[in-house]
């Protein structure tokens, strides 16, 4: 009889120190399913975890302009959210929405595929459960190769279009159900300390100051998406970009523009009472 009830004990005694085991250790190990869907975080509630913020974009996501790594964009939108928000950049250089979108050679040539959709980026964005998704991008397929090319037509504001259309699509559609705002691009103007030389990389003034402001609205209403956020004339436009103090070639943003980015998205992203926020 002593030696069952030792038996029951230990028994007991190891199950409670496996639950603890459990409870101490849930995040360590986490799964991951075939497309790449955290299990271990989806089992977790509204109130154990802070709102993911996922953002899509080009060289400016990544960081092209900032004079150092937490005065970019996406550095400021996190201090400007503060806590309750995880935000993550997934900015890469030279990138496309246009599904053949070509990298640029030198200033006016242009070769090898880049588009966004070929990226690990991509693919981390996929799988980060974010609750929201910001998409910047637009800015390389304004290259005169990109948006007059024949890989993409000539013009190319169809496959922009269509392929802006799948892409909000595809993070609509991920388990998180993330709210998925557009973001209209900075302005592209001559460079400041040489403005009677052409935009850089061969880009177009008419493709980011005309035609892509007015065509991601088009976009919000096809799409449903949560809102067009816009940059373009939170910068003051043409006018305003082209000062010294806001960019250094005409189509990065130094660090005062980062910050009236970030602050631009982090009202959006905060104004938004359909959404998930940091108190939810």
């Amino acid at each position: 009889m002593m030696r069952s009830a030792f038996i029951q004990i230990s028994i007991a005694a190891a199950a409670l120190w496996l639950g603890f085991l459990c409870l101490t250790n849930r995040d360590e190990g986490a799964s991951w399913n075939q497309s790449g869907y955290n299990v271990a975080r989806a089992t977790e509630t509204a109130d154990d975890r802070m709102i993911v913020v996922s953002c899509v974009g080009d060289s400016i996501t990544a960081g092209g302009g900032a004079s150092a790594p937490n005065m970019t964009y996406v550095s400021q939108l996190s201090r400007a959210l503060g806590a309750g928000f995880n935000v993550t950049g997934y900015g890469v250089s030279s990138t496309t929405m246009l599904k053949h979108g070509l990298c640029s050679k030198d200033t006016t040539h242009c070769e090898g595929l880049c588009a966004y959709w070929n990226t690990t980026a991509y693919q981390r964005v996929i799988a980060s459960q974010p609750d929201v998704i910001t998409i910047m991008l637009g800015t390389n397929d304004a290259k005169g190769c990109n948006w007059w090319g024949p890989p993409n037509g000539s013009p190319s504001g169809v496959a922009y279009h269509a392929a802006y259309v799948d892409m909000v699509k595809i993070f609509q559609s991920l388990p998180s159900k993330p709210r998925v705002y557009l973001v209209i691009p900075p302005p592209l103007v001559n460079p400041p300390t040489h403005p009677d030389d052409p935009p850089v990389w061969n880009m177009s003034k008419q493709v980011l100051n005309e035609i892509i402001p007015k065509e991601l609205p088009k976009l919000l209403v096809e799409t449903g998406a949560a809102g067009v956020i816009d940059v373009w004339t939170a910068l003051g436009g043409t006018d305003g970009y082209e000062q010294p103090s806001m960019t250094a070639d005409g189509c990065h943003p130094k660090d005062p523009a980062a910050a009236i980015i970030a602050q631009a998205i982090a009202e959006a992203i905060q104004k938004d009472q359909g959404g998930k926020t940091a108190a939810d």
